[in-house]
C-alpha cells in the first residue's frame, strides 16, 4: 500500500509545486512590468557566487532557479517563480548606474555573464548569469552602453 501511495503523493507534490512556481513568476513579472515599457526579456539561470570556484560547484549541483530578466532604460528587473529559498538572493531590480561592470566568462564549457554591482548600504556583490551566448552578450552590451563606458573589444573571445 505504501509503495503505491508514496509515488502518487510525490507526483502530486511536484505538480502543485510547478503550478505555484508558475503563478509566482507571473505575479513577479507583472509587478516588474507595472505599466513600464520593457526593452527586451530573457530567461536565464542566475547563480550567486563570490568566485569562479563557487560557480563550478553550483554548475555541478544544478539546483539554481531560473529567472525572467527584463531590461528597461534605467534598470534591470528579475522575476522568478522559485518558492523555495536558495540562501542569498539578488534584488528584484538593479539600477544600471549601480552596476560596476559586466564581463563574459567561460567556465566548465559554459558561457556565463558576470555582473558586479553595488548593493544599497552593503559592499559590492556579484552574480553569474547562464543562458544563450547571444542573450548574455546583448545584456553585457546593454549595460555598457547605458553606463556610458566605451566598448572594449575582447580579442580573446571566439
Amino acid at each position: 500500500m505504501f509503495k503505491l501511495i508514496f509515488p502518487l503523493f510525490l507526483v502530486i507534490f511536484v505538480i502543485v509545486g510547478e503550478i505555484m512556481d508558475y503563478r509566482k513568476r507571473e505575479k513577479n513579472r507583472n509587478k516588474a512590468l507595472a505599466g513600464k515599457q520593457c526593452i527586451r526579456e530573457f530567461e536565464c539561470v542566475i547563480m550567486i557566487a563570490d568566485s569562479d570556484s563557487e560557480v563550478k560547484l553550483t554548475l555541478f549541483q544544478r539546483a539554481v532557479p531560473s529567472y525572467d530578466v527584463l531590461l528597461f532604460d534605467d534598470h534591470i528587473a528579475f522575476a522568478t517563480g522559485s518558492v523555495m529559498g536558495f540562501g542569498e538572493s539578488i534584488p528584484e531590480e538593479i539600477e544600471i548606474k549601480d552596476i560596476n561592470f559586466a564581463s563574459m566568462k567561460y567556465i566548465l564549457k559554459t558561457d556565463l555573464l558576470l555582473v558586479n554591482y553595488n548593493r544599497k548600504a552593503k559592499e559590492p556583490s556579484q552574480f553569474y548569469m547562464e543562458g544563450k551566448k547571444e542573450d548574455l552578450l546583448f545584456i553585457k552590451n546593454f549595460i555598457e552602453e547605458r553606463n556610458g563606458r566605451p566598448k572594449v573589444i575582447d580579442l580573446t573571445e571566439n
